[in-house]
């Protein structure tokens, strides 16, 4: 049961990514809100547009991180908050 489970949960993310990375519009220089590790966030501003891994996961760049950052984790915030 453990395993359908997991399988389960690979699938909704892999959904979530693909539904994030096709729904992505924003240019580079947007502002962003990063959700992190730990579920601190921080808003800072987009280097790239995003792209997939080679295993499908969709990553972008973000001023203060190094490399792709997973793009399920980072959204575009108004410039009013």
């Amino acid at each position: 049961m453990g395993n359908r489970r997991a399988s389960a949960e690979r699938a909704q993310r892999a959904a979530e990514e693909r539904i994030a990375f096709q729904n992505w519009t924003a240019p580079v220089g947007t502002s962003v809100e990063v959700t992190r590790d730990l579920g601190d966030k921080f808003v800072t501003k987009t280097r790239s547009m995003p792209w997939k891994l080679g295993n499908g996961t969709p990553v972008i760049m973000v001023e203060g991180i190094s490399g792709g950052y997973l793009l399920t984790r980072v959204r575009p915030v108004s410039a009013d908050g």
